[in-house]
């Protein structure tokens, strides 16, 4: 028997850094998936499975090694530190003779010896009261499943038809290595347990005095020779399924240390990448303080140039004002003497000095008059008080403001994902969904989203998994697509940077696509007539929104009533009138992308929209026949644009409106003379996803498909009661394949229709319906109708 060593050696730590897990071939019933582990490439589980054998002979249960493993199982066993385990394997002959070394085919229930043909046949007569099995069956012969007729007890002896099976030997060459001697046999067998320790005298509680000596597969207990309930089950020989067991879990264990290695691997890489990121802040924050160095460097050195233009202006204006002062001080001073003089010499002069005044006087006034013409005549100064700074620009204001940027990479938490593939799908048809990535300062944009390491993994209920198709849109965002391959409730998986992103996990459903040729029942009816909460009187439209919420306009209880999906009511609103938020006969009613409920007002001439809860937000047309005016408006519909289709079925046209109310197009008899009655009271409308608009042609008994340019029109049907024939259709929709969905109300039916206008199948009795009208498609895929005569709501 072999040794284990008691520690990992240098080479088995290479493999197991390289990915060992992944080099072994399947387990001994095993019932794991394949897992990926991070970037390693190793798998923590093996896939495998167990037969189960009910009769004759079941497959060998021995476990295998893949032949492209790079390590044999002798190279795991002697590499793993499995000392404490007190394994006992013999590895090199675990399925061969033990009396001559060539391949077994059989083993004694009591010796529990292995033993080729001709050993087993030499056995047999020596061991005349033992129990032989052949190893290949993995089932003993009296444990097989007996005919009906078979009254033998299940533990009966050898008997001739057993040896002479096990009496036609084959040809083999002897191995080299010397031959074991037999073992004695004993009247108990030892019992092989999972510690050399154990007791050879475990017996079976139901049968005592019994020892286990089978392992039944199937309940994953021991079993004694007498357990007859177990007769059926997959049963091994217990020594052989505890030898087994050992090897499976050393593979085991070989795949559970190189999983550990991997996350030690990833754990160093995220403290590597912890104190990357560290450095990274520390780098970044000086280059900020440098930057914001070099700007106030250059703002106060512009600081210094703007003080000192001041100081040299100041110091200029200063220098000329000092200069006029002294020139202004001297010539005052001279007037001021000439006027003492003068006024001295006319208190007490005489008269010769009267004379002699006058003469000096007037040389001093011309003198004086010349001397204020090179000062100038003008009494302001030489200078004045201009200086005036300039600020700069705003945008140079805003542009400090701004300076620079901080930007990081996609940050999960702050990451966010829209559209309708992140809550339903369709088996084999791809559903899409954009994720928008921001970083850590929860912005948005193309620097937010450089190269993310963004994946999207759709996991079935049963395990499996889908991976999504990533396209990078260059503006931040991401378009998602992935197609389906099982039906039945999945989670959607979106990380980045294996983190998940807002709301991931996304639970969804995942349903097949629509067999309308199967339908017999509703699956859900509700309604009746009255005009209490949850009744109807006269209904004809209806609509889902995204939420799956229910809306019917209940005509002639001119109001709006809102159901959940399983049809419990929630909230109506609106009454008789031609006030904003009243009804006069409402119709046709739509959801549009953010919520609002869209009514065909009819006998008010209008259309009115709501928020999601019933509140009034607009309502535009009135009675006329110009463009945005109505007579007896009846269905309406919402594009993906917001758009807003009306047919307007007296005035024999559709009138295509925005969002906003504001008339855009229309199609109808007015566009040429020749048109009328080739489009006679249109009831129903619908778009497709391709924008055409798809009318029931009421009084002629077709639909009618306009082009999204509105000039041109296809037709569909004719008047009858077969396949692709209509009296009065009412309500269209389509649905998410594209499917066309007719209410062909006289013939109390739907009619389904591809695309292109295939007939598909026609859905009527056993299911009673009295003039269908309006229809939808719920977001589940079930199609809701309005049954007029019966005032009530079929979901089929």
């Amino acid at each position: 028997m072999m040794a284990t060593s008691a520690f990992v050696n240098a080479q088995l730590a290479s493999c197991l850094a390289n990915g060992l897990g992944s080099l072994c071939g399947t387990t001994a019933s095993s019932g794991f998936s394949s897992m990926g582990l991070g970037s390693s490439g190793s798998s923590l589980y093996s896939s495998g499975s167990s037969s189960s054998g009910s009769s004759g002979s079941s497959g060998s249960r021995e476990p295998s090694i893949s032949s492209d493993s790079i390590l044999s199982l002798s190279d795991i066993v002697t590499a793993l530190s499995l000392s404490d385990l007190d394994l006992d394997l013999d590895l090199d002959h675990l399925d061969h003779c033990q009396g001559c070394g060539e391949s077994g085919a059989a083993r004694c229930t009591n010796c529990s010896e292995i033993l080729c043909d001709p050993c087993a046949c030499a056995h047999q007569r020596v061991t005349k009261d033992h129990f032989l099995v052949r190893i290949e069956d993995s089932l003993p012969y009296n444990m097989s499943v007996p005919p009906p007729q078979t009254s033998a007890p299940p533990m009966a002896p050898l008997m001739a038809p057993a040896q002479a099976r096990l009496a036609s030997p084959t040809t083999r060459s002897p191995r080299s290595r010397a031959p074991r001697a037999p073992s004695t046999p004993s009247t108990t067998p030892p019992i092989v347990t999972t510690s050399s320790a154990a007791a050879s005298a475990v017996t079976c509680d139901q049968h005592p005095g019994e020892p286990f000596r089978l392992y039944c597969e199937t309940c994953a207990v021991p079993v004694c020779q007498a357990c007859k309930g177990h007769r059926s089950h997959a049963l091994v020989f217990l020594a052989r399924a505890i030898e087994l067991s050992k090897v499976a879990n050393i593979k085991h264990l070989a795949d559970a240390t190189a999983g550990a290695q991997g996350m030690r691997d990833r754990l160093d890489r995220s403290h590597k990448m912890a104190e990357a990121v560290d450095a990274k802040a520390k780098q970044v924050a000086s280059e900020v303080r440098l930057a914001t160095r070099r700007l106030m460097t250059a703002v106060e050195a512009r600081e210094r140039d703007l003080l000192g233009q001041v100081e040299k202006v100041r110091s200029l204006k200063s220098k000329s004002l000092a200069q006029q002062a002294e020139v202004l001080r001297g010539l005052l001073q001279r007037f001021v003497r000439l006027s003492d003089s003068l006024r001295d010499t006319l208190r007490h002069g005489g008269t010769i000095d009267q004379l002699h005044a006058k003469e000096k006087a007037s040389v001093e006034l011309a003198q004086l008059r010349a001397a204020r013409v090179n000062v100038g005549s003008a009494p302001s100064p030489a200078e004045d008080d201009a200086l005036v700074f300039t600020a700069p620009e705003p945008v140079l204001l805003r542009a400090l403001s701004t300076m620079g940027s901080v930007t990081s990479s996609g940050y999960a938490p702050h990451t966010v994902a829209v559209g309708a593939g992140l809550s339903h799908a369709v088996r084999g048809r791809a559903s899409a969904f954009t994720v928008c990535v921001r970083n850590h300062l929860n912005e948005g944009g193309v620097a937010a989203a450089a190269a993310p390491e963004l994946e999207a993994l759709l996991v079935a209920a049963s395990g499996g998994v889908t991976r999504g198709d990533v396209e990078d849109r260059r503006d931040g965002t991401f378009l998602v697509t992935y197609k389906p391959r099982a039906e039945g409730p999945h989670s959607l998986h979106v990380t980045l940077r294996g983190r998940h992103i807002v709301g991931s996990p996304f639970a969804l459903a995942v349903r097949g696509q629509r067999a309308y040729d199967a339908i017999r029942s509703p699956a859900l009816t509700f309604g009746g007539e009255g005009g209490d909460d949850g009744q109807f009187l006269r209904p004809w439209g209806i609509c889902c929104d995204r939420q799956g919420r229910i809306i019917v306009a209940d005509r002639s209880n001119n109001r709006v009533q809102v159901f959940r999906p399983d049809g419990t009511f929630l909230f109506k609103f609106g009454s008789q009138g031609s006030e904003p938020g009243q009804f006069d006969r409402p119709a046709g009613i739509a959801a549009d992308a953010q919520g609002r409920i869209v009514v065909a007002d009819k006998d008010n001439h209008r259309v009115q929209v709501f928020s999601a809860d019933g509140t009034f937000v607009m309502a535009f047309g009135e009675m006329g026949s110009r463009n945005g005016q109505f007579n007896y408006p009846w269905d309406v519909d919402v594009n993906a644009a917001g758009q807003i289709v009306v047919t307007d079925t007296r005035n024999h046209r559709i009138q295509l409106f925005s969002p906003e109310g504001k008339f855009l197009q229309k199609y109808g008899w007015e566009g040429s003379a020749s048109m009328w009655k080739h489009f006679d009271t249109p009831r129903g409308v619908c778009f497709t996803k391709e924008n055409y608009v798809i009318v029931t042609d009421f009084n002629n008994h077709r639909l009618v498909v306009v082009e999204p340019s509105f000039r041109n029109a296809r037709f569909l049907g004719t008047e009858g009661c077969g396949p692709k024939q209509f009296q009065r259709p009412q309500g269209v929709a389509v649905d998410q394949d594209g499917n066309i969905l007719v209410a062909d109300s006289r013939n109390n039916r739907l009619q389904v229709f591809e695309a292109n206008g295939t007939f598909r199948c026609a859905i009527g009795l056993p299911i009673e319906m009295d003039r269908p009208s309006g229809l939808c498609v719920t977001p589940d895929g079930l199609v809701a109708v309005i049954d007029f005569g019966f005032n009530r709501v079929l979901l089929l």
